[in-house]
């Protein structure tokens, strides 16, 4: 749907979104602001042929068809016949509405710096404040247009010092962020762009996160269960080490993509599990990074339920419903709406151990502070608990909570039941903290 669709809009509101991302993800190699869709094949070989000759229109669709490269997997998913338009103009009515502000991701592979700038213009024209914006997206993965254009970390530090240096004579308080981690091929990525960065002011390194599951977890097991939350931990600390992000520490992180990765069958996407999961990631990106930024991947996509945090599949009744994802999202954001201040809460609860030499806690809290004290508690263990609120410094409030079983398959508020309780309520003195929670009280 488009922006256009009030039932759309108020479903993204919903999820109280600080930030928006537009266009979003890779779309923004091929994506035409004026016409609001990624190029055919016949516009996006007049913009890169000129790096490779044989980039023709005939080419392009040809191996689109049956290349493995994710290139061609991309511009055949975004060369759709019906698409939904999303122009600057179409885009700010979604950001207005939904009080959100924006990241724009430019186009530094089949775009100019010049038709970009026109694009931030545009954007301010239609009152969309010029906050953040990313240089390029993922420029260092395994991609064949992406590794022609910027071979090593040289030429894309080269572009992003060029297109920095230009953007602030328009912009000069724009927030800008770089592609971050030093992954395959581009070992020294990290510390050249570090270096090259220096003395630049409010410049972000981007991070996207996603832990891959090959084999089919049984959450009805505890110990695959227990070791698939922890997987939030463990896998994180492995990719953060390979990637050299402890060279970027004197930067803010900025984590515009998360989610999970199933291949085979997908058990875990959208079960309570999974929200548990994604709500656990937040917590251990900020325990681990200079985390300022999150945005969940994605809002959602009619074919593509696993990374949605909205259902824009179903044609019954829980079509524009929250999924798993999208619940945990919404109440992260609802936390940090407004806040001035967030601190770590340490609840007297065991940790799980997970091997003689590793340990886990499944249960992680924050309160913040702004025009109200919240308090965040996310329980991923089978055990309940009960806390006095005066013990964490709130005198009681509104709750929202969500529990369920581990498998249930979250659309919202519906299907309550033994599987799925949802509680909103005032509470003072002492709350019950349910196995497998999240709980947002808020003064």
């Amino acid at each position: 749907p488009g922006w256009e669709n009030n039932q759309f809009c108020e479903a993204v509101k919903s999820l109280h979104p600080g930030i928006l991302r537009y266009p979003g993800g890779s779309n923004s190699f091929y994506w035409d602001w004026k016409k609001g869709r990624t190029k055919n094949f016949g516009e996006l070989s007049q913009n890169i042929i000129k790096i490779n000759p044989d980039y023709t229109s005939e080419y392009l669709e040809t191996n689109a068809q049956t290349g493995k490269d994710s290139f061609w997997k991309q511009i055949k998913r975004y060369n759709r016949k019906n698409y939904t338009s999303n122009t600057i103009s179409q885009f700010s009515q979604g950001a207005q509405h939904t009080q959100s502000k924006v990241i724009f991701v430019l186009n530094i592979i089949s775009s100019t710096l010049n038709d970009q700038l026109k694009m931030l213009e545009e954007a301010k024209l239609y009152g969309l404040e010029i906050d953040r914006i990313e240089i390029g997206n993922e420029i260092n993965h395994k991609h064949k247009l992406l590794q022609e254009i910027y071979p090593n970390i040289k030429t894309y530090a080269d572009t992003c010092e060029v297109w920095i240096n230009r953007i602030r004579e328009s912009f000069p308080n724009v927030k800008i962020g770089v592609v971050g981690g030093s992954k395959g091929i581009f070992k020294n990525w990290n510390q050249v762009l570090t270096n090259r960065l220096s003395t630049y002011q409010n410049i972000g390194f981007v991070l996207h996160y996603y832990p891959i599951f090959s084999e089919t977890v049984d959450l009805n097991n505890a110990l695959e269960y227990q070791q698939f939350i922890a997987t939030t931990a463990t896998d994180l600390e492995k990719k953060l080490q390979n990637w050299a992000w402890h060279q970027t520490q004197s930067f803010p992180t900025w984590v515009t993509e998360y989610n999970i990765i199933e291949k085979g069958n997908k058990t875990l996407h959208n079960t309570w599990a999974h929200g548990l999961f994604t709500a656990m990631q937040v917590h251990q990106l900020i325990q681990k990074t200079n985390a300022e930024v999150f945005t969940f991947h994605s809002i959602g996509f009619d074919k593509f339920t696993p990374f949605s945090a909205i259902d824009l599949t179903s044609k019954k009744n829980t079509k524009y419903e929250k999924t798993a994802s999208g619940l945990s999202t919404s109440l992260w954001n609802k936390l940090t709406q407004n806040a001035t201040s967030m601190q770590s809460i340490q609840l007297n609860n065991p940790s799980w151990s997970l091997s003689h030499s590793s340990s886990f806690n499944p249960i992680f809290a924050y309160k913040v502070t702004g025009e109200k004290q919240k308090l965040f508690i996310c329980n991923t263990s089978e055990t309940a608990y009960r806390i006095t609120l005066i013990d964490v410094g709130i005198n009681g409030g509104e709750i929202e909570q969500y529990s369920g079983s581990l498998t249930h398959d979250v659309r919202g508020e519906l299907n309550q039941g033994d599987d799925w309780k949802v509680t909103k309520k005032a509470v003072k003195n002492t709350i019950e903290i349910p196995p497998y929670s999240i709980t947002l009280i808020e003064e």
